[in-house]
């Protein structure tokens, strides 16, 4: 039972945090709080879970924002995602996972 208890408390504080991190980067809320949710879950599986999330995560962001100039906003806010989903992955692997 805590081992569930464990698991559920790792993916809503992973799930704020990225939330938290969309939304600075510029992802309106709904949205961040989806690819927030997405990734939460997906990190649960060993390995390959926070590259499967990671990736979905960032389709999600590029595909609703897609109106914007390819150059000048979808490239740099495609970083900004990527490397707030970098953090959270270093703050999950050595804050809560140990």
């Amino acid at each position: 039972m805590r081992y569930f208890i464990g698991i559920c408390f790792e993916i809503i504080a992973v799930m704020i945090a990225i939330t938290i991190g969309m939304t600075i980067v510029g992802l309106g809320f709904r949205h961040a709080m989806v690819i927030g949710l997405i990734i939460g879950i997906f990190n649960v599986i060993p390995y390959l879970g926070p590259w499967l999330g990671g990736i979905i995560g960032i389709m999600i962001g590029i595909a609703n924002n897609l109106d914007m100039d390819l150059k000048t906003e979808i490239l740099p806010m495609t970083g900004y995602m990527l490397l707030v989903i970098l953090i959270v992955q270093i703050l999950d692997n050595n804050l809560l996972q140990p």
